[in-house]
């Protein structure tokens, strides 16, 4: 699975399970393995979960993900099960292959509220296992406001408080 083949292919259009199917027939392996290459290789804020008998083994983040510092709440003790509201805990749908819209929030407890993610959800029936790919939008920077950033140094903080005389 050659990086500039698989990121030519997820660059040229939106990222679905069934792209990441036919991805996984052309190269011959496994529907996992090919969800993990694109999680490696995405240059999208993107997380896979691997859920297994409906709890969390596993998950892996893409590197704008890590750079976004997203983290899914783990507890400290045992596996985690799938979060209320959410494709992963709704056992009716057992494949969303494009994705539905799901607050960001429900599952990083860090997303900005009001932000939305796509949520896709591949179920094995055979091997009760339960794949989750999160694709995240770029959350506007904390220090962002009204699309402008602020830029400011230790000075202009000591004269914004009134600690460096300004005459």
């Amino acid at each position: 699975m050659p990086a500039n083949h698989v990121r030519q292919e997820i660059e040229s259009g939106e990222i679905t399970f069934d792209l990441v199917s036919e991805m996984a027939k052309f190269y011959g392996v496994s529907f996992e393995a090919m969800c993990i290459r694109v999680v490696e290789i995405t240059d999208q804020p993107a997380v896979l979960v691997y859920w297994d008998n409906g709890m969390m083994r596993r998950w892996s983040r893409s590197r704008p993900a890590r750079l976004q510092r997203l983290r899914l709440e783990t507890p400290p003790n045992g596996p985690l099960e799938p979060f209320p509201d959410t494709l992963a805990a709704n056992s009716s749908v057992r494949q969303c292959a494009e994705g539905a819209l799901v607050p960001a929030n429900r599952w990083f407890k860090n997303a900005p509220p009001g932000e939305m993610l796509r949520e896709m959800k591949h179920t094995s029936v055979a091997l009760e296992r339960v794949l989750s790919l999160l694709i995240i939008p770029k959350f506007e920077p904390r220090w962002a406001r009204d699309g402008e950033e602020s830029v400011s140094d230790t000075f202009d903080r000591f004269i914004e408080s009134g600690q460096y005389p300004t005459r």
